[in-house]
């Protein structure tokens, strides 16, 4: 059985491994400490004849210190993570010559939306699709009116087929959700 993370397949999966093994081992110290301590305790002030029970209020300077160290743990693990975050998912992460589109989520459906002839997404010639997300080469067909056929499917469908070969091969577990409504579709997407 292997008990390590998978192999990293995506750009920023090393960033994420870095983000996730700093919150094991923080956590790990700070589960020792704590089971150190209890035993500690338990040892140190158990029942013993002959002495009595020696009662507190505390230390308010240890219960601020223990308060404090924790606290501060939690916030820069935020900043670190939130930094790695922004690398990944910020404004500025993707490439520049990316395409940019629009899309809100609604119950039932997708609503993307592309930027239209001047290629600045927010104005008035921008058009909307819903629940379909299209290819950048597509995008002046759409924009035009014409419908794809199943010639222009075919490049997206052979890429879904090899994300879904590469999981396999490695026998990583993988679940797709598309609508390949078409048999010939679901056919093509079947690895084999």
């Amino acid at each position: 059985m292997n008990w390590s993370l998978p192999e990293n397949i995506a750009t920023y999966g090393g960033k994420i491994d870095a983000v996730f093994w700093v919150i094991t081992v923080v956590t790990a110290i700070a589960f020792v400490l704590v089971e150190v301590g209890i035993i500690w305790f338990c040892v140190k002030y158990r029942r013993r004849e002959g002495h009595r029970a020696f009662y507190t209020h505390g230390s308010k300077s240890l219960e601020v210190l223990w308060t404090a160290v924790p606290a501060l743990a939690m916030v820069a693990l935020g900043f670190y993570s939130a930094n790695v975050w922004a690398q990944i998912k910020g404004r500025n992460s993707a490439p520049s010559e990316s395409l940019q589109i629009s899309v809100r989520a609604k119950q039932f459906e997708w609503n993307v939306t592309y930027a239209g002839a001047d290629e600045v997404l927010g104005t008035s010639d921008d058009f909307s699709t819903r629940n379909q997300l299209h290819f950048p080469a597509n995008r002046a067909r759409m924009a035009g009116g014409e419908a794809l056929n199943d010639a222009d499917r075919a490049p997206w469908l052979d890429a879904l087929q090899s994300v879904l070969r590469a999981h396999l091969d490695r026998q990583a577990p993988v679940v797709m959700a598309c609508s390949a409504l078409k048999r010939r579709y679901r056919r093509r997407l079947r690895p084999g």
